[in-house]
């Protein structure tokens, strides 16, 4: 097993959204994008040193349980972390830096698998939305 993963796959602390001035500008000014059980906000930024930065939201109207939420935050992060590497390709060849927010608005935890393939669907859109090439 590999000790220190490539820098593609890490999730590191610079690469969260946690500032509040950052929050209100993604949630009021930002766009979205839709599939089933998830909603991506998104909104083109500037001034950081890092493409992509994201942040995952999952409600406790959506799930009561915080065991089954923090289950779903888990499973959308290791999807991004494993995925992002597309979304910063393009973000990089733009000349672009996004910021992200990551909803689950399903009622139910979804499998790892189901929750991989929204997610990568939902990167795929926004690769496209925002830089305009697929």
């Amino acid at each position: 097993m590999e000790k220190n993963p490539s820098p593609a796959n890490t999730f590191g602390k610079s690469e969260r959204l946690h500032l509040r001035r950052d929050l209100d500008l993604l949630f009021s000014r930002g766009k979205d994008l839709r599939v089933p059980g998830f909603r991506l906000v998104w909104v083109l930024t500037g001034g950081e040193s890092v493409p992509l930065r994201a942040v995952f939201v999952v409600p406790k109207r959506n799930l009561k349980k915080a065991v089954e939420r923090n289950l779903m935050k888990r499973r959308m992060r290791e999807a991004f972390r494993l995925h992002k590497g597309m979304v910063n390709k393009s973000l990089v060849a733009c000349d672009c830096k996004a910021a992200l927010g990551l909803i689950f608005t399903g009622r139910k935890p979804l499998p790892s698998g189901e929750t991989t393939d929204k997610i990568i669907l939902l990167l795929q859109r926004f690769t496209k939305n925002a830089c305009g090439k697929p």
